[in-house]
């Protein structure tokens, strides 16, 4: 198997992580959101996720390796940094035992607001961690024209949600838990489809879309509608689905293929460490008395960044590898058969 760095993809995954961190500062770090349709993000990980797994996973999967083997790897993937930050969150804000056990194993729990209670954007890892097992579980199904079925699905229930709620903003709660697992089907299956088509055509396009797509895709998180449901259906069915195409093909220059990097490197973390860290921010500017302001969210901004890059080469890595080399396969992989990952 071809082993190739999207780099550009990885940027956009970077920059899509501080658009949903930055919906998460006001009231308490900033007056206000200044992204407002940033909660699109998560729609852009789940078809990033279905791109990108398709690259490293699925030739693999049709030549032998389990699904137990797969979401092994998975769990080690997302793990360290996920326990991390719910040891965190627990340690801060004192939640029951019950959520805290669950939400630490992915699952979520018996609350009377948010899904994840002890880390609230945890609820997308839960709803891609459900998407990847039904991929391993029927990637020899899905091969043809039946993974229709799941995008399908999927798309029923994001165009639900736009009328019932008037957006897509659901999923984090539990009286919308369902649009979150419409929105992962729905993505997650399209990103596996994008990347079989890219497979086939391999096309190549300007650094210079590379370099704007970024900022593009902050563009489109920078409206503000009344009635958001018919936008959000079309960013998540339509211009998102172009945005990876043509990230995917898309070459930078080298400069800018290592902040692209970077912002990778920093995506993971800054999703699940912008909560905790938060409420450590919250408890110095209330005890200094400082207000929200620009600077205060910008500051923070960056520590979340610094932490994400810091601890994704001093802890998450080295407890990845720890974890993968103490773990068992629960079936051999014909190597031969697969090639390099």
């Amino acid at each position: 198997m071809e082993k190739r760095r999207f780099l550009v993809l990885d940027g956009l995954r970077g920059v899509a992580a501080i658009a949903v961190m930055s919906r998460h500062l006001p009231p308490y770090l900033a007056d206000q959101i200044i992204l407002p349709e940033s909660y699109l993000a998560v729609d852009l990980f789940f078809i990033l996720s279905g791109f990108i797994l398709a690259h490293s996973y699925e030739q693999r999967l049709l030549a032998g390796m389990s699904v137990g083997e797969f979401m092994r790897i998975r769990i080690i993937r997302l793990g360290p940094l996920y326990w991390l930050a719910g040891i965190l969150a627990f340690a801060e804000m004192h939640r029951i035992a019950n959520p805290a056990i669950l939400n630490l194993l992915f699952l979520p729990a018996p609350s009377h607001f948010h899904v994840y209670s002890l880390n609230f954007p945890a609820w997308s890892l839960g709803c891609e961690l459900a998407a990847n097992a039904i991929f391993a579980a029927f990637i020899h199904k899905l091969r043809g024209n039946l993974i229709f079925i799941p995008i399908s699905i999927g798309l029923a229930g994001m165009v639900a949600a736009s009328v019932v709620l008037g957006n897509l903003q659901g999923g984090a709660h539990w009286s919308d838990i369902w649009v979150g697992y419409a929105r992962v089907l729905f993505s997650f299956f399209l990103g596996v489809l994008i990347y079989r088509q890219y497979q086939k055509t391999r096309m190549e396009f300007s650094s210079i879309i590379g370099l704007l797509l970024p900022f593009a895709l902050l563009g489109l998180f920078n409206v503000t509608l009344d009635w958001s449901g018919l936008y959000d259906i079309g960013i998540v069915t339509l211009v998102f689905p172009i945005i990876v195409w043509l990230g995917a093909g898309s070459h930078v220059p080298y400069r800018a293929g290592q902040i692209m990097s970077l912002l990778g490197v920093a995506s993971y973390g800054v999703y699940v460490l912008q909560i905790p860290l938060r409420q450590l921010a919250v408890f110095v500017v209330m005890h200094l008395h400082i207000g929200p302001s620009l600077w205060v969210s910008v500051l923070f901004c960056i520590w979340v960044i610094a932490s994400a890059i810091f601890l994704d080469q001093f802890f998450d890595t080295p407890a990845r590898r720890w974890l993968m080399a103490r773990t068992k396969r629960t079936r051999p992989i014909d190597q031969a058969a697969v090639g390099k990952a």
